[in-house]
């Protein structure tokens, strides 16, 4: 039935052979498994149980940092069924851009940094860490306009809010770039 338990959905499809259990994790099987669900869910049905697997992949493996981007891509889908799931994508999307970030990933730190905007009110004082963020990622790939641009807004956003720890922080990104990439270049 429809109001089955995601383990017992996943365990049904394992068991149909669409889906193989990895390491860690499920996959399709093939892409055209996937696009064939994919293709006769609606989207609100689709968004729920991207919610579910989310929530699942959490719950077994909410404290490895390699869930981490999991988890988040399922949010983010899920994040047009409200304000909760929307708060909920921007957590996780945050969390995967620092992991990205860290590991020296800064393309995907970037794009992920993009989403966490994309689930944000411009103006939101929730928006001034992802612009933070996307500076710091842009700095890293020699960006250095944009990640102006970014950390100007970054800055007028947190002192607009009063929040003077974030305005800190957001100016120690060109500090933490290194003598060799704080001027722009060309």
């Amino acid at each position: 039935t429809p109001q089955q338990s995601p383990d017992v959905w996943m365990m049904l499809a394992l068991a149909a052979g669409l889906i193989e259990e990895r390491e860690s994790s499920f996959a399709f099987v093939h892409a055209l498994a996937r696009d064939t669900v994919h293709g006769e869910l609606s989207a609100a049905r689709r968004m729920r149980l991207h919610d579910k697997a989310g929530r699942l992949i959490e719950a077994r493996r909410g404290e490895d940092p390699d869930a981490v981007a999991e988890v988040a891509r399922h949010a983010h889908v899920a994040a047009p069924l409200g304000r909760e799931h929307a708060a909920r994508a921007r957590t996780w999307l945050a969390r995967a851009a620092t992991l990205a970030g860290a590991r020296h990933a800064h393309a995907e730190a970037l794009e992920l940094w993009g989403l966490v905007l994309a689930n944000t009110a411009p103006d939101a004082i929730e928006s001034a860490p992802a612009h933070r963020g996307r500076a710091a990622a842009l700095v890293r790939l020699g960006r250095m306009v944009e990640a102006n641009d970014a950390l100007d807004q970054a800055l007028e956003i947190a002192a607009a809010q009063g929040d003077w720890p974030l305005v800190a922080d957001a100016t120690r990104v060109l500090t933490n770039a290194g003598p060799w990439s704080w001027r722009e270049h060309g």
